[in-house]
């Protein structure tokens, strides 16, 4: 409900967990049972209205998280590690009930640019020259959460997702009128991906523990070999797969 006072006051205990700090605070979504307490329409100095805060602990990416956007992983079939890029779809998820002031254009099959992307290049901030959006029908979770769609791939880099003016509004907000609405607060979901594959499989191979891959690990390899490749013998194949480790990561 709105409020007159530009603070929140008082005390919110959910169970055992008392909601701090006020009004952005920590607890995740799920820890409390997957619901939120916010304030829309809540007045600040000036008379305007802050909408509803994003919920960063509750984000995917958490907000500053590091996600391995590349990875290595166990090909079933051929017996050998691989490095493969793991699927990727970031999720924003608010204090309160968020609706799209946007519509879909024909045929794209989600709502087009809600919020703004953009990436840390050159010592600032670059809009990602893409699409991105929300699903056209939101999870039935009160509208508080949903994933963020992009047209084209995501590569590595640091990242953030930014509210676009007039695309994400609050929604059961009190005390507007006359078709009045208000957008959510401003707010910045910064997180960074990697590509972890590389350390990964210098870490699987690496023998002597020494973070590089080189003959050292080749002779530990025939002195007592590893089975690398988990088919129940220590052989041929997983020292093959080591020197195919060595050429491509070793020095």
């Amino acid at each position: 409900m709105a409020s007159a006072s530009p603070a929140w006051t008082g005390t919110v205990n959910v169970g055992s967990t008392t909601l701090s700090p006020t009004p952005a605070y920590t607890p995740t979504a799920a820890s409390i049972g997957g619901g939120a307490a916010g304030f829309p329409g809540l007045v600040v100095a000036g008379g305007g209205r802050a909408g509803y805060d994003l919920h960063g602990s509750s984000c995917f990416p958490v907000a500053n998280g590091v996600f391995a956007i590349r990875k290595m992983q166990w090909n079933s079939l051929t017996l050998e590690p691989e490095c493969v890029t793991a699927q990727f779809t970031p999720r924003v998820r608010f204090y309160g009930p968020v609706e799209r002031a946007v519509t879909s254009p024909q045929g794209q099959g989600y709502v087009a640019s809600t919020v703004t992307v953009q990436q840390f290049v050159g010592q600032q901030w670059v809009d990602v020259a893409d699409t991105f959006g929300t699903p056209d029908t939101v999870d039935g979770d009160n509208y508080r959460a949903f994933p963020v769609n992009r047209t084209g791939s995501w590569d590595v880099g640091h990242f953030r997702i930014v509210r676009r003016p007039g695309a994400l509004k609050c929604r059961d907000v009190d005390g507007l009128t006359g078709g009045q609405t208000q957008d959510v607060a401003n707010f910045a979901l910064e997180f960074e991906l990697v590509d972890s594959c590389d350390m990964q499989m210098i870490q699987y191979f690496d023998r002597n523990g020494d973070q590089v891959l080189d003959g050292a690990d080749v002779a530990a390899q025939v002195v007592n070999p590893v089975d690398f490749n988990l088919d129940g013998s220590a052989d041929s194949r997983d020292m093959w797969l080591l020197l195919q480790a060595v050429s491509r990561y070793g020095r």
